[in-house]
């Protein structure tokens, strides 16, 4: 669920959370869902994927570790993203209500202070298509909890940058995946994945390659 700064009540009632949808397709990689044709949902990869970012309740390392993150999810996905500044939105009804109109919002990355320090982030999407027809996701959101002490950074020894890039995964259309040396793998440890691995890789570029 999200952090407790958002009430559960104002994400978009469309949105699949990864915990709840796990479509699996292999053992390295899984989708949270599948439109009408049968066809993993992600995003379009005819136009860039437009971004925003709040960096408020942010420690000074989240811009630098959030564009790092960014170029490696275009790296691994072949998806292209456009920086569109930052934003106090969170997920809710103005995001909500374009995404249901079939107007892609931005992908959202926020740090939230939930003060639960019960999760490390959580991530989504929403989408939307024709009537038995292809679908494809109209808005995602990764939400970093703040609260949680996450070392900065993408070394062995760092979370933040492994948190950002999973929660990432989950704003594309990724799930979580049985295999525990992908970083989609649910739980961020010492030791495991802190880039995407080749059954992450292979998950995006299914996203990434299905028709427009």
């Amino acid at each position: 669920m999200p952090p407790a700064t958002v009430p559960p009540e104002t994400v978009p009632p469309e949105t699949v959370p990864p915990e709840t949808v796990a479509a699996p397709a292999t053992s390295s990689y899984a989708f949270l869902g599948f439109d009408p044709t049968g066809s993993p949902i992600g995003w379009s990869s005819c136009a860039p994927i437009p971004y925003q970012v709040d960096f408020n309740g942010a420690p000074q390392t989240a811009v630098q570790d959030v564009a790092t993150a960014i170029s490696d999810l275009s790296a691994a996905s072949g998806y292209t993203f456009t920086y569109e500044g930052t934003t106090s939105d969170m997920p809710g009804p103005v995001r909500a209500n374009e995404a249901m109109a079939g107007q892609v919002a931005p992908l959202l990355i926020a740090f939230l202070n939930s003060s639960s320090g019960e999760e490390r982030g959580t991530g989504g999407v929403e989408w939307a298509g024709p009537a038995g027809g292809r679908e494809k996701v109209v808005y995602g959101y990764a939400i970093i909890d703040s609260s949680v002490e996450a070392s900065p950074g993408y070394g062995p020894d760092a979370f933040e940058g492994a948190i950002l890039l999973h929660e990432l995964g989950h704003a594309m259309g990724l799930a979580h995946p049985p295999d525990p040396n992908e970083i989609m793998w649910p739980t961020i440890v010492d030791g495991g994945p802190r880039n995407y691995e080749a059954g992450d890789r292979a998950g995006l570029a299914v996203l990434h390659d299905e028709p427009c």
